[in-house]
């Protein structure tokens, strides 16, 4: 099976702060006593491949580079001109609601991922949610997610494991390969 791609886009604690003192291992789904940031799942599940990081902060990035082994960027700009790496299959938006909208639209001129997993709340105003439903139907093959930690209405969970999210998530985009394929 390929690993799909990831990038990440927001370093903060849910980014990969919250768990950033807990050990784990690479590909290694139960290395971590517990997972609770998007990095660490994305890392510790054997079907993704974690590319790299983007956050404004120089202190996010650093303890990201360190933990990750991963290279980071300021801003998805700085990531699309110097990283050199195929587009990524898989890109985790981990940032406040108010800058969802201007982020993908950002993130949409340049690559073509094949999903976007949000973090919630998605927007901060009625306004930015359909900006943002608007961005994301110009993209046709796009699947869109969102983060449903500790919401019952949505078909995935994390519970004590943020890897079921992230299986979850790779079942989406097995899917989505078939579907394009026939």
């Amino acid at each position: 099976m390929r690993r799909l791609r990831a990038l990440l886009v927001g370093l903060g604690q849910i980014g990969c702060g919250y768990d950033s003192d807990i050990p784990f291992r690479s590909d290694q789904p139960r290395s971590s006593l517990r997972t609770l940031s998007h990095a660490r799942a994305l890392a510790c599940h054997p079907g993704f491949e974690l590319v790299a990081g983007i956050d404004p902060c120089a202190k996010a990035r650093q303890r990201f580079n360190l933990l990750y082994e991963a290279p980071s960027y300021s801003d998805i700009s700085s990531w699309w001109a110097n990283s050199g790496d195929p587009p990524p299959d898989l890109v985790v938006i981990a940032v406040p609601a108010q800058v969802q909208l201007s982020l993908v639209q950002n993130l949409l001129q340049l690559t073509q991922p094949q999903l976007l997993l949000l973090e919630k709340p998605v927007a901060s105003s009625l306004e930015q949610a359909r900006g943002l439903q608007v961005v994301c139907s110009q993209h046709p093959h796009l699947k869109v997610a969102v983060n449903s930690f500790g919401l019952g209405y949505l078909p995935c969970r994390i519970g004590d494991g943020a890897c079921r999210l992230v299986s979850c998530v790779a079942s989406c985009m097995s899917r989505s390969s078939a579907e394009n394929a026939s």
